[in-house]
């Protein structure tokens, strides 16, 4: 169920303007959105910037760059949509240059100790100290989630104030360096001038687990992101994320493979995989090369999560794809997974519009689009 009724006009005490913003691997995506409780968020206007980081993606090269490029993003904002301020920014940042830790923390033989707040508190931060305290490589922890709570081997919502013998407690963590979260936080400091409190940093994963739970009544299945570098796996059970997998299998990797395959330049690869993925283009000379490319796709979505094995009618999947010339390639990986267009639902412009408004009829970012749901999501 949606947290708010798409029939309700909202307060506007409670309106506010904030800014969100996609840190991608090879672009950045911001937009001007308006939140009011109650309310779908109304998208203003949307601007997407390059990130020119060079034919392999390079980090050391992506942050000397992504400045740049964060700056360009928001001021042409500001210029096509006259504001007088952001109440806060929200960013979500993409698998590449970020981890996911999912923890299980379990204690046992408490003698029906009280489970209080505090003490969740103190087991969480007790685990994850080590994480918080490498000064060799500083980190920044952007999402800190309970999933679940298990008391004596049962999972349940009401956990505070009952005694337990046993606690199981399975966290979700994104975890970014801080070099890279100063660089980010820093570039919309210098064009909001907003504190760094008012600047909130996200997985783009966890992100998308929240809309995805909101938005379809689907507790148990697997949500797979095509995006530029990286396709990225989480298998959900009970609502709670059980694995998560980032593959070396993205969009940019795909047109190297089959420039390499075919022995062509990248921007002529490029093309071919276009024109032949929007059914522009059919040689049976080539046909072999794409089938090559969707059963190594395919054959890497296996080998990540062994439980699609066998079981592609009857374990769902939740698909997002980053650029929609690629999605006949999507369609032809999940076919040979055995997954059926019945159970595989490929999220679309159409079916994210539901959930927020949007003025200009120019915005065709699938991942803005999330991030924007879910900064009205966070609002409540």
């Amino acid at each position: 169920m949606w947290p708010f009724s798409i029939q309700q006009k909202g307060n506007p005490e409670t309106e506010e303007k904030v800014l969100v913003i996609d840190v991608g691997s090879s672009r950045i995506a911001s937009a001007i959105v308006l939140l009011a409780s109650g309310r779908k968020p109304i998208i203003f206007s949307m601007s997407k910037h390059a990130i020119q980081t060079g034919d392999y993606f390079d980090i050391e090269r992506y942050k000397k760059v992504i400045q740049k490029s964060i700056k360009e993003s928001v001021n042409s904002l500001r210029h096509d949509h006259r504001t007088k301020s952001y109440s806060r920014v929200i960013v979500t940042i993409s698998p590449l240059i970020h981890k996911i830790n999912l923890r299980t923390i379990s204690v046992s033989g408490l003698d029906k100790k009280k489970i209080t707040e505090s003490y969740i508190s103190r087991l969480i931060e007790n685990n994850i100290g080590s994480i918080t305290g490498n000064r060799t490589n500083p980190v920044v922890i952007m999402d800190k989630e309970i999933m679940s709570v298990s008391l004596n081997g049962y999972e349940t919502s009401n956990f505070l104030e009952n005694n337990a013998n046993s606690v199981i407690i399975k966290l979700f963590l994104s975890i970014v360096n801080s070099d890279i979260a100063d660089i980010i936080i820093e570039s919309i400091k210098d064009c909001t001038h907003l504190h760094r409190d008012n600047i909130s940093l996200h997985s783009f994963e966890y992100a998308a687990w929240n809309v995805i739970q909101s938005i379809f009544d689907q507790k148990n299945y697997t949500y797979v992101e095509f995006g530029d570098e990286t396709t990225d796996l989480m298998d959900i059970h009970r609502g709670v994320i059980s694995t998560q997998t980032s593959l070396p299998a993205g969009r940019q990797i795909l047109i190297r493979e089959y420039a390499k395959l075919t022995r062509k330049p990248y921007v002529i690869a490029e093309s071919e995989l276009r024109m032949h993925y929007t059914l522009k283009l059919k040689t049976h000379a080539e046909a072999k090369d794409f089938s090559k490319l969707e059963l190594e796709q395919a054959s890497l979505w296996k080998n990540a999560d062994k439980s699609h094995k066998n079981s592609g009618e009857n374990h769902p999947i939740i698909v997002l794809i980053g650029d929609n010339s690629f999605n006949n390639f999507i369609h032809n990986v999940l076919e040979r997974l055995g997954f059926s267009h019945k159970n595989a639902k490929v999220l679309n412009k159409d079916m994210l519009s539901r959930y927020c408004n949007v003025s200009s009829s120019n915005i065709d970012d699938l991942f803005i689009m999330l991030s924007i749901i879910f900064s009205a999501k966070i609002k409540g």
